[in-house]
């Protein structure tokens, strides 16, 4: 779901493997943690899709001494469940590819506040840990692919963009919209190589801003961080083998966040 091969030609954790914001509001499993699921998709014909999908939610498998990893059933907090509709082509039937898709995820484990301890005071002033919500948390997703040029071969030029907006319980991110290129077939006898670029802004939402001032204030700073943070990677993949690729690449960050930075000030 909310995927892409155009993805991993980056490095950066803002694009591989799922454009950020998803991830972090609604604690889709991920690596290194395993999860039951079941997933049923209906292809209507070679170009449109519709597929939908049931995730166990199980937290603890973060805990030493699970090592993400637990056959049991119904010890979870919560159920993920994800649809999406997707229409998509190839190079086989298509002389420029495409993929266009939209969905939704929910999970009905809550999620903690950004900012309230269980006393509905803040808790990077309290030190106490935030309060688990209820409800439900669920956010939308659209992104697209298109290709707009092709060169002999499948030497190309991708035009790219994603979206996120969370609609479920407060979180982490408000927003996360990223746009950027993939040129594959770069110089003379490079038909593999990548050349890509992104640029993306993650709106952080008013809570998560509000902690992170507060936890500034108790480590003895002032101020708050922005609630943008806009990051861009440029990337260079090197096909040095089949299976095998280098990928340099120089990334900038604008107002780089301190949520794992707990004594910045």
């Amino acid at each position: 779901f909310n995927n892409s091969a155009l993805n991993c030609v980056f490095m950066s954790n803002a694009m591989c493997l799922t454009p950020y914001g998803a991830i972090t509001d609604l604690g889709i499993t991920a690596f290194p943690n395993s999860s039951w699921a079941g997933i049923l998709r209906y292809d209507v014909n070679d170009r449109w899709y519709v597929q939908g999908g049931a995730f166990d939610y199980n937290n603890e498998l973060n805990k030493a001494g699970k090592n993400g990893l637990d056959f049991s059933v119904g010890e979870g907090t919560g159920i993920i469940t994800a649809y999406e509709a997707g229409y998509q082509t190839s190079f086989a039937n298509d002389r420029l590819p495409r993929t266009y898709r939209v969905g939704m995820d929910r999970n009905t484990a809550g999620g903690k506040s950004s900012y309230f301890d269980a006393t509905g005071n803040s808790a990077a002033l309290t030190g106490k840990p935030t309060v688990m919500q209820e409800g439900a948390r669920a956010g939308w997703y659209a992104m697209a692919d298109q290709t707009v040029w092709r060169g002999e071969g499948k030497r190309n030029l991708a035009l790219f963009a994603r979206a996120y907006v969370n609609t479920g319980n407060e979180a982490p991110v408000d927003q996360f919209g990223a746009v950027g290129f993939v040129k594959t077939g770069t110089f003379a006898g490079r038909d593999q190589d990548t050349l890509a670029m992104f640029v993306s802004n993650t709106h952080f939402s008013d809570e998560q801003i509000a902690f992170l001032r507060d936890r500034r204030a108790r480590n003895g700073g002032s101020g708050a961080p922005n609630a943008d943070e806009i990051i861009a990677e440029l990337s260079y993949g090197w096909a040095v083998h089949k299976g095998i690729r280098l990928m340099p690449n120089l990334q900038y960050v604008i107002n780089p966040d301190p949520i794992y930075a707990p004594t910045r000030t």
